[in-house]
C-alpha cells in the first residue's frame, strides 16, 4: 500500500523529533541540516537532500554530554 506524504510538512513534524535548537559552536553543516529539517519537504531542493542524506545522524544526549565535559 503506497502512503502519501504531506509536502508541506517538515521532516520534524513527519518524523515527530525536534532537535534542540543548536548550539553558537556548531558548524556552518550542523547548522545548515537543522534549517533544513525545519522547512517543508517540498521546498527541499536536490542539495538540500544531498546534505541530508549524506549528514550522519546526532545522538543529541550524547553530543549534550560531550559538550558539559569540555
Amino acid at each position: 500500500m503506497t502512503r502519501l506524504v504531506n509536502r508541506d510538512r517538515s521532516l520534524e513534524e513527519l518524523e515527530r523529533d525536534r532537535w534542540p535548537a543548536p548550539s553558537g559552536d556548531v558548524t556552518r553543516l550542523a547548522a545548515t541540516v537543522h534549517v533544513l529539517r525545519r522547512k517543508p519537504i517540498g521546498e527541499l531542493t536536490v542539495e538540500d537532500l544531498r546534505l541530508l542524506v549524506s549528514t550522519p545522524a546526532v545522538d543529541h544526549d550524547q553530543a549534550d554530554a560531550a559538550a558539559r565535559r569540555r
